[in-house]
């Protein structure tokens, strides 16, 4: 389920465009944003987080080691689908979805520090690694079982960023319209 590649399909259907052509190239709701059509973003946004949601939540009914694999594989078939030759998103919204499994509220402190940080510092990647970051500590505040869990989900997600992390450190990054 995690290498369905929503940003790909909703750009190709209803903008009818290639979005991997576009901006970044990525699959994610940030390129799909540059495109100007907000309700394709929308549409990849929340499908990418139910993709992260769904396996997650059913896994959790089961078990807690069952949860894991599925989680860190959700990740890594949005990151690398096999339907686009491996060239995916970067696993934030799906990251997302992830954690409103695990807590509900870690979801909402997520949304709410992406908000923020998104405001004061307009930078999409700045926000989504904060609040990855920020959400994963909380969680790990009230379940330390999962923080070998967080740290391979952290991990792959900053090397997924790491064009933003040079292009922030040299003060090239894009601002993002709020």
């Amino acid at each position: 389920m995690g290498s369905v590649p929503f940003g790909y399909l909703f750009s190709k259907y209803v903008s009818k465009i290639d979005i991997r052509e576009i901006g970044s190239g990525n699959i994610g709701t940030t390129n799909v944003l540059r495109t100007g059509n907000k309700l394709t973003a929308i549409l990849t946004l929340f499908f990418d987080a139910l993709k992260g949601f769904i396996p997650a939540w059913i896994s959790l009914q089961f078990s807690s080691e069952l949860f894991t694999y599925v989680a860190i594989f959700t990740l890594l078939g949005h990151m690398y689908p096999i339907w686009l030759k491996f060239k995916g998103g970067k696993g934030v919204a799906t990251f997302l979805g992830l954690i409103f499994a695990i807590s509900i509220y870690s979801g909402f402190l997520f949304i709410l520090s992406w908000i923020i940080i998104a405001l004061i510092f307009k930078k999409s990647s700045v926000s989504s690694l904060s609040a990855t970051l920020l959400s994963s500590l909380y969680i790990v505040f009230y379940n330390s079982n999962l923080l070998l869990l967080l740290i391979i989900m952290l991990g792959l997600i900053t090397i997924k960023h790491k064009e933003n992390i040079i292009r922030i450190y040299k003060n090239t990054e894009p601002n993002i319209k709020i």
